[in-house]
């Protein structure tokens, strides 16, 4: 008698190349992925956080180059970060009539100013992972404003 193959389910599958993709991030302080999936699992857009394509960043860490991590600043301020968020920089770059009842995938916690951005796109799923450490991206508060939107959340 042969064994049952075990498959990954669609979203670990995409759960898991979002975990692949955010090592390309040269932040020091969180390596973040996402993956945007068209609504037949095609894969729209597939990025992590990091700076626009022209930035000059030498392939080292963003301690060489990130104002912000030069300065040692902690807040919530991101201002003189070059750098983009994974979501918004997946979202930049897909086809927007691609994203029609879509899903985005991420490593981590959807912040407020991605979740804003991806209820302008007809995404209508979102999967993130919610750890202990990031309450200072307030993922409870994110999940109602986009089930609010009409945005299914699940948490990974």
């Amino acid at each position: 008698m042969q064994s049952a193959l075990v498959r990954p389910t669609w979203a670990d599958t995409w759960m898991r190349m979002a975990d692949v993709i955010s090592q390309r991030s040269l932040c020091v302080r969180a390596q973040v992925g996402c993956v945007i999936v068209t609504a037949d699992n095609r894969v729209e857009a597939a990025t992590y956080n990091g700076p626009a394509p022209a930035f000059d960043h030498h392939e080292l860490p963003c301690t060489h180059w990130c104002q912000r991590m030069l300065d040692g600043e902690r807040g919530s301020n991101y201002d003189s970060c070059p750098a983009g968020h994974a979501e918004a920089n997946a979202i930049a770059r897909s086809d927007w009539s691609h994203l029609h009842d879509a899903a985005l995938f991420c490593s981590t916690a959807v912040c407020m100013n991605c979740a804003k951005l991806v209820t302008q796109t007809g995404i209508r799923r979102v999967f993130h992972r919610v750890y202990d450490d990031v309450g200072y991206r307030n993922p409870d508060a994110v999940e109602k404003y986009l089930r609010e939107m009409r945005v299914e959340v699940y948490r990974v």
